[in-house]
């Protein structure tokens, strides 16, 4: 078995990783809510927003939110000591995972609170699907551009809404996940030793990572009735689910 290096022992990187997603989202919320000062004291949280330009929306989570998510792979501590090649790659593979783990978290928890026909996407902006051709019928901002991709859009959406249901009805309505645990799945796919690519010596220390994730996950339900092993293995497979999600939602 493989032993964890000493300068790790210590070292918590659930607790690492919470800080570290915590900055992501204080980033997000500067450039996506910066309109509104106020708004950027009271949490580092988003809040969720009704889409007013789809172009807008769509620039973000192509565009800047990418970037951001680099940024938050770039920064964590874990991967000082890897090159910056690899951990390019580390963040090339987890953007479309995180992006399909947020949409659908944040799907699922704004349906606890509004209607189950909304779809909320990574950067907590949503879309009444029972409305979804009046996002299209404004003639502000950039939407006019988007006039003659309309029908394709719709559907666009509306595919990847089924996909959002079908990983929430599959995965997430079962685990009923706390904050936490979502952390920790954001954690498992951050240190994925399966990333094409990557060299023997990165999949080694994302190994170790993991081992340490694991490690705090269980300690996390020392005060609990619940058997951490078997919760481990649910989170195991709901990022299987992720992976198969992100896959045909390319």
């Amino acid at each position: 078995m493989q032993r964890l290096s000493p300068h790790y022992q210590s070292f918590s990187v659930f607790n690492q990783l919470k800080l570290e997603y915590a900055k992501l989202n204080q980033r997000r919320k500067i450039f996506y809510e910066a309109d509104s000062l106020e708004l950027l004291f009271e949490t580092n949280e988003l809040n969720y927003r009704e889409v007013d330009d789809v172009a807008e929306c769509m620039y973000q989570l192509h565009d800047t939110d990418p970037k951001l998510i680099f940024d938050f792979v770039v920064k964590n501590p874990c991967f000082r000591l890897l090159p910056s090649s690899e951990t390019c790659k580390i963040a090339s593979n987890m953007i479309a995972l995180l992006h399909c783990l947020e949409g659908a978290y944040f799907t699922w928890r704004f349906a606890n609170e509004k209607a189950k026909c909304y779809m909320v996407m990574p950067n907590k902006m949503y879309l009444n699907m029972a409305r979804i051709e009046k996002y299209f019928n404004r003639r502000n901002g950039e939407a006019n551009k988007l006039e003659e991709q309309k029908s394709n859009l719709i559907r666009f959406f509306a595919h990847k809404f089924e996909c959002i249901k079908n990983f929430i009805n599959t995965q997430i309505v079962d685990l009923n996940p706390a904050y936490d645990e979502i952390v920790f799945l954001i954690g498992l796919i951050t240190f994925d030793t399966n990333i094409e690519g990557i060299t023997e010596s990165t999949a080694k220390t994302l190994e170790e990572m993991q081992k340490l994730l694991v490690r705090d996950f269980k300690a996390m339900y020392n005060t609990t009735n619940i058997d951490p092993q078997m919760r481990l293995e649910t989170m195991f497979s709901v990022v299987s689910g992720i992976k198969n999600s992100s896959r045909i939602n390319r």
